[in-house]
């Protein structure tokens, strides 16, 4: 934005890219500890706080659901295993959440658990 600013000082200057610039700039340098986005980081759901209790979980899924569900069942106060299961409600595999991360890094969030391998 500062370039854009600076390039239509040769033609006709456009003050509100300086204006955008400089806000930019404070923000991402000024305020305190509290008002900055590190927060966002510590309420990851696979950050886990190990000061205070964690829940350990188990979850029986249908493979029929994707992983964008099974990762919104992800807290950060909570240790997560899922039981997929079949149409007949036999468990085929257990996932933990870092084999669901894997997953996640592997395939479109949006594919079901029965098309995404691990192997």
């Amino acid at each position: 934005m500062l370039a854009g600013f600076i390039v239509t000082a040769f033609f006709k200057i456009n003050y509100s890219l300086g204006l955008a610039a400089a806000m930019l700039y404070l923000a991402a340098t000024g305020g305190t500890e509290a008002e900055s986005y590190k927060h966002l980081a510590a309420d990851a759901p696979y950050v886990k706080d190990y000061e205070h209790p964690i829940l350990i979980s188990e979850y029986f899924v249908s493979e029929e659901l994707t992983l964008i569900e099974l990762l919104r069942m992800l807290k950060s106060n909570k240790s997560v295993k899922f039981r997929i299961t079949d149409k007949d409600r036999k468990v085929i595999k257990t996932i933990d959440e870092e084999e669901l991360g894997n997953l996640c890094l592997k395939y479109d969030l949006r594919t079901k658990l029965k098309l995404a391998r691990s192997d």
